[in-house]
C-alpha cells in the first residue's frame, strides 16, 4: 500500500498520466526509481536510447504530475527522450516491441497517442511549435499552459533562438523547460553553452533580459524541486523558462551547478513590470576560453618558419632582395 491508501505506482500499472496527480513527492520519487529499473531492463533486451532517457525520468514524472496532458500540451524537442513519457501515458506494455518491425516507435509519434503532439527527432523545433499552440489557444480564450522541453544543445539552433525571441514578447501561458546536461551529441560548445554553465547569475541575466521569467537552476533529479519550480512557472505573469540541470546517467549524482542541500529557487520576476534585471558584469571565468589552431596562435604568426602573412613578397626583379624589404617593381596603369 502507498501513502493515503492509493494503489502503489508501478510502470506497468500506469494507464494515464492523471494517475500521477495528487500523489505525494515520496511516491513520485519512488516511481522514478521503478521507471529507471524498467528502462534499464527493457532497453538492455531491445536496444534503444538509454542515456538520454535516464536523464529525464524525474523531469518527465514531474511534468505529467504538474500539467494536464493532453489538454496542456507537452512538446518534446528530442523525441527519443520520450521513453518515460511513453510509460506515463500507458505504453509500458509495448516496450518489448521497441526496435522491431511494426513495434513501438522510438520517438514520440502522433499515430500512437494523443499525448504525442508532434513527430519529433532533434530539430530545435519545440519552442516554435509550442508557441504556435499557445498563441492559438490565446485566440480561443483557452488558458491552458503549453510546455516546450528543449535541451541546451538544441537551444543554440536557429529556429530555437528565433522562437525564444518571439515568445518573450507574447502574452501566453508558455512554459519553456530547458533540460541542461551540458551535452548535445558531444560535450557542449560555444558562447551560450558557457553562459549556461558559468555557475553564477549568467543564465538568469540572459533569460530575464530577453523577457522571460526565469526559474532555476533546479535539480532535475529531485521531483519535489521540479514540482515546486513548475508551480512557480505557472504563477508568472509572462512566459517562463525553467532551467533544469540533469545528467545523462542514472540518479545518484547531483547535476553540475546545483549546490548540495539546495532547494528549488522561486522566480525573481513574479511582478509584470519591466523586462528583466539590469545587465550585470559578466562572471569571472574559472578557465580561459580555449584558443587553438592557426587563427589564434600567436607563436605561429611570429615563427621564423612561418613568415607573417602581411610580409610583402620579394621583388621578382631582384632575387637577392630581403623578404622584408618593399618591392621595387614598378606598376604602370593600363589607362592611357
Amino acid at each position: 500500500m502507498s501513502i493515503r491508501g492509493l494503489t502503489r505506482l508501478a510502470p506497468e500499472s500506469i494507464q494515464d498520466p492523471s494517475q500521477l496527480r495528487g500523489r505525494s513527492v515520496e511516491e513520485l520519487q519512488e516511481l522514478s526509481g521503478e521507471v529507471r529499473r524498467f528502462l534499464i531492463e527493457s532497453i538492455s533486451k531491445t536496444g534503444g536510447h538509454i542515456g538520454a532517457n535516464l536523464g529525464t525520468v524525474e523531469l518527465s514524472i514531474a511534468l505529467h504530475a504538474s500539467f494536464e496532458s493532453p489538454r496542456e500540451a507537452i512538446v518534446w524537442d528530442t523525441g527519443h527522450q520520450g521513453y518515460t513519457h511513453k510509460i506515463l501515458i500507458g505504453r509500458a506494455s509495448m516496450f518489448p516491441s521497441l526496435n522491431s518491425y511494426g513495434g513501438m516507435n522510438r520517438f514520440v509519434s502522433r499515430s500512437e497517442s494523443e499525448h504525442d503532439v508532434v513527430e519529433a527527432s532533434h530539430a530545435g523545433t519545440s519552442v516554435s511549435i509550442a508557441l504556435g499552440i499557445a498563441l492559438a489557444r490565446r485566440l480561443e480564450g483557452d488558458d491552458a499552459a503549453t510546455v516546450a522541453v528543449i535541451g541546451d544543445g538544441a537551444l543554440a539552433e536557429g529556429m530555437a533562438l528565433e522562437a525564444l525571441n518571439h515568445a518573450a514578447v507574447e502574452d501566453t501561458n508558455l512554459v519553456c523547460v530547458l533540460n541542461d546536461n551540458g551535452f548535445a551529441i558531444s560535450p557542449g560548445f560555444g558562447g551560450l553553452h558557457e553562459v549556461l554553465q558559468d555557475g553564477g547569475e549568467g543564465p538568469r541575466v540572459f533569460f530575464e533580459t530577453l523577457g522571460f521569467a526565469y526559474v532555476g537552476p533546479v535539480d532535475g533529479h529531485d521531483v519535489g524541486a521540479l514540482l515546486e519550480a513548475f508551480r512557480a512557472a505557472r504563477d508568472t505573469p509572462r512566459p517562463a523558462l525553467v532551467h533544469v540541470k540533469t545528467t545523462k546517467e542514472a540518479a545518484g549524482r547531483r547535476p553540475p551547478g546545483i549546490p548540495s542541500g539546495s532547494t528549488s529557487p522561486s522566480p525573481s520576476t513574479l511582478v509584470p513590470e519591466g523586462r528583466g534585471r539590469p545587465a550585470r558584469a559578466p562572471a569571472t571565468r574559472t578557465s580561459p576560453r580555449p584558443r587553438s589552431g592557426p587563427r589564434w596562435s600567436a607563436t605561429r604568426a611570429s615563427s621564423a618558419s612561418h613568415p607573417r602573412p602581411c610580409t610583402p613578397p620579394a621583388s621578382p626583379r631582384s632575387s637577392s632582395a630581403s623578404p622584408n624589404e618593399p618591392s621595387t617593381r614598378e606598376w604602370k596603369s593600363s589607362t592611357p
